[in-house]
């Protein structure tokens, strides 16, 4: 859920996973919602859709704010769009829905019809939060975490007490591309505290 200032309501996302379809709702006081608009038939279809997010991010650079919906594309991989919302509808960019309905291949020469938020097999379900520290002029920063795990193998891992992990938190802001905005992410700078002199040895 996010609280959307111009309408004085919150707008919820939420997903039908056998369908492709995000559906958004507003409510200005959480417990009765109405209908505003449905999102899809972009990005990678090919799988379930769930755990959305709908949130604005800074772009380096320009004074500016996008709108972007993360979706989960199951099994394991975590999908974004960049756009603009009106409180109402979730409109991707021209640019992101050009670059979208291209021809795209992995290396592998897979076919590639999304912008994925984490390349790697152990990223999933991401969670989103703001307002971390306001105090420290953070108020607007979007941090997110995701699950390490991945169904091939969760099920099965040596564990009796956790099947997984959280991610390192990650702030995130976009960049401005030739193709379009980009998502831009790194650890969250408070890891430093965390160094220490470290140590090699050869056998």
């Amino acid at each position: 859920m996010v609280w959307y200032g111009p309408d004085g309501a919150g707008k919820m996302v939420f997903s039908r996973p056998d369908v492709q379809l995000i559906y958004i709702y507003e409510s200005d006081n959480l417990k009765d919602w109405t209908f505003c608009s449905v999102f899809g038939g972009l990005g990678s279809t090919g799988a379930f859709w769930e755990c959305p997010d709908l949130f604005e991010v800074p772009v380096l650079g320009e004074g500016i704010k996008k709108w972007v919906m993360l979706i989960g594309r199951g099994p394991n991989r975590v999908q974004y769009f960049v756009g603009d919302f009106d409180g109402n509808t979730f409109t991707p960019d021209k640019s992101i829905a050009d670059y979208l309905q291209k021809d795209i291949q992995t290396p592998d020469g897979m076919p590639e019809h999304a912008l994925w938020l984490d390349y790697g097999d152990d990223y999933y379900a991401t969670r989103t939060w703001r307002n971390y520290d306001p105090e420290r002029n953070m108020a607007d920063t979007v941090y997110a975490i995701g699950w390490m795990g991945n169904w091939d193998y969760a099920r099965h891992a040596p564990t009796s007490w956790g099947k997984g992990f959280q991610s390192l938190p990650r702030p995130m802001s976009l960049k401005a591309t030739p193709e379009g905005y980009r998502i831009i992410q790194q650890p969250v700078p408070q890891l430093r505290q965390l160094r220490g002199a470290h140590y090699s040895q050869q056998k």
